[in-house]
């Protein structure tokens, strides 16, 4: 009886208790408190329901932030939390609830009304040269008009002004007091709310100038690239999970040289602000910077060019009349079209007659129609091809997909890298540059590679890239 009596308290131990972080001394759970913070969590944790709730709202954050997914308050995940992060919310009260698989593009749910805002810089952070500050607010607003139907006109009047840009101390007047140096760096408020258009850094950072790194250490931190984190706040978007490309995501992405915004965020602003000025600055030949995220020689050998929620048909003229059009007029169904906007690579199989879609870490199977077919998305991983690959394209009946520099030949029927086929990129396409947008062969039996601007042309009978490549896209492909 004794015996039974342990394995009994036993059980109840192993399948009730919840590994908690130790409190701080203030009778509060740091982790718990976190949670609540940037709005994971708002419940208790008195009794047994609201510990099980606990769990499911950790495995939540875990999804969101990149990490394995345990429903404890690990290591990772505590590492994760003490990070410097933005101090909107992830999970905005009120809203639809998220999954993970849609936190790449995330509205608030309010915009401007109008599409020419003016902004005005005013208290202003020790640590830079006043020119500093200039340049980086400036390049941070540049990053969203220039990929928008959205102007920014910088004022010295802050009473005209629509967004307003301040460094300052932890209590200053918004109800959102920071917290000294790390942790939470800069705050925004979006379009419905009453403080609509300001953006507040902390002044207790250490603030670098806007073509500096951040520092190694991690306590320094790029003006530009915080203010364009939340700028996309000013203009409606929410935070995005850590595993996409966005700048949106909570914790600070790095700085690069010649930085531009990425493809998620690209498609975010343009599809909560498209209207008929967003797709006149469009017309490609007219716009001197235009970057593809995939090309397809589909169905019917029609050829289309992707860019965030646009796409064209290609023709023997060049541009079909009537594009651009919204790429949710090609894929029958729309919310899996939002989710594959800034596609990495798109393939069309002559074979069995399927279009396949990759985009970071999943991939989508359609008919010749666009339909999909049922039980996907699904994992990349599961085919043992890499995530976030680069471009994907058919030759000779096979399917190959490129991811660096490196080719993987995917099988249709077992939906998985042939064995043994990953093979470099210039012993199997010598001549082609890494960090292809996207690839075709042609009805000429030669494969074009896409990159930035540029093409390239790969002849199958020299097996190489051909003299006088690559060639700009548009004299080649877009303005006939």
């Amino acid at each position: 009886m004794e015996k039974m009596f342990v394995f009994i308290l036993l059980m109840f131990h192993c399948c009730y208790a919840l590994p908690i972080a130790t409190h701080d001394g203030t009778g509060e759970n740091p982790n718990i408190e976190y949670l609540k913070q940037f709005g994971w969590y708002s419940g208790g944790t008195d009794d047994i329901d609201d510990d099980v709730e606990l769990s499911l709202k950790i495995e939540e954050f875990q999804e969101f932030a990149g990490l394995k997914v345990t429903g404890k308050f690990d290591e990772p995940t505590i590492s994760k939390m003490q990070a410097p992060r933005c101090g909107i919310p992830d999970e905005i009260s009120g809203n639809e609830a998220h999954s993970t698989r849609r936190r790449r593009n995330a509205f608030q749910g309010s915009a401007w009304e109008k599409r020419n805002l003016k902004y005005y810089i005013g208290n202003r952070t020790t640590d830079l040269k006043p020119s500093e500050i200039q340049d980086g607010i400036e390049y941070a607003v540049k990053l969203w008009s220039d990929n928008s139907g959205l102007t920014f006109t910088q004022v010295d009047d802050a009473a005209v002004s629509d967004v307003r840009f301040d460094f300052v101390n932890k209590i200053h007047g918004d109800q959102k007091e920071f917290d000294g140096p790390g942790k939470v760096l800069a705050h925004a408020f979006f379009p419905n709310e009453e403080r609509r258009g300001q953006v507040h850094f902390d002044e207790a950072e250490t603030w670098l100038g806007p073509k500096q790194y951040h520092d190694p250490s991690g306590t320094k931190y790029n003006i530009m690239v915080l203010a364009a984190h939340e700028i996309g706040h000013v203009l409606g978007l929410e935070h995005t999970s850590n595993e996409t490309k966005s700048i949106m995501k909570p914790w600070p992405v790095k700085y690069y040289k010649n930085f531009e915004l990425p493809s998620d965020d690209i498609t975010s602003i343009q599809t909560l602000y498209r209207n008929s000025q967003n797709e006149m600055r469009l017309d490609l030949c007219n716009t001197s910077k235009i970057k593809f995220d995939a090309v397809l020689q589909g169905p019917q050998e029609r050829t289309y060019f992707f860019s965030g929620i646009y796409y064209w048909e290609i023709v023997s003229s060049g541009i079909k009349q009537g594009y651009p059009k919204l790429l949710f007029e090609l894929f029958p169904d729309v919310e899996e079209a939002k989710e594959m906007t800034g596609m990495d690579a798109i393939v069309f199989s002559s074979n069995t007659k399927k279009i396949y879609v990759f985009k970071d870490n999943q991939f989508w199977r359609f008919n010749s129609n666009f339909e999909m077919d049922k039980d996907y998305p699904k994992l990349i991983i599961e085919t043992g091809l890499p995530d976030n690959v680069d471009s994907a394209f058919e030759q000779d009946g096979h399917i190959y997909i490129i991811k660096k520099k490196k080719v993987y030949i995917f099988d249709e029927e077992q939906q998985k890298t042939f064995k043994h086929t990953s093979t470099k990129l210039q012993h199997t396409f010598p001549g082609v540059p890494k960090g292809t947008n996207g690839a075709l062969t042609w009805r000429n039996d030669h494969t074009y590679f896409f990159k930035k601007d540029k093409f390239y042309k790969f002849d199958k009978i020299l097996g190489k890239v051909a003299e006088e490549y690559p060639r700009p896209i548009k004299r080649g492909w877009i303005c006939l």
